[in-house]
């Protein structure tokens, strides 16, 4: 009884430990580029729900980079 008591505790732990690690929320990142190729500082990028049609926008860094927490 006692090793079913000890396995089954670990396994509530290992559970938990897992379930620590996710999130509700996610990031989109990205890196805005011309058709050489090259970095956009300054773009404006709109991020749009599919599901409730709101939308967010954010303006590229200097590199070029975006993201959206």
């Amino acid at each position: 009884m006692t090793i079913r008591a000890l396995l089954i505790v670990g396994v509530l732990i290992t559970l938990s430990t897992v379930a620590l690690g996710q999130t509700s929320r996610g990031t989109v990142a990205g890196t805005v580029t011309d058709p050489n190729g090259a970095v956009v500082a300054g773009a404006e990028v709109t991020l749009t729900s599919a599901a409730t049609k709101l939308t967010r926008t954010t303006t590229t860094n200097g590199e070029g980079l975006y993201r959206f927490e």
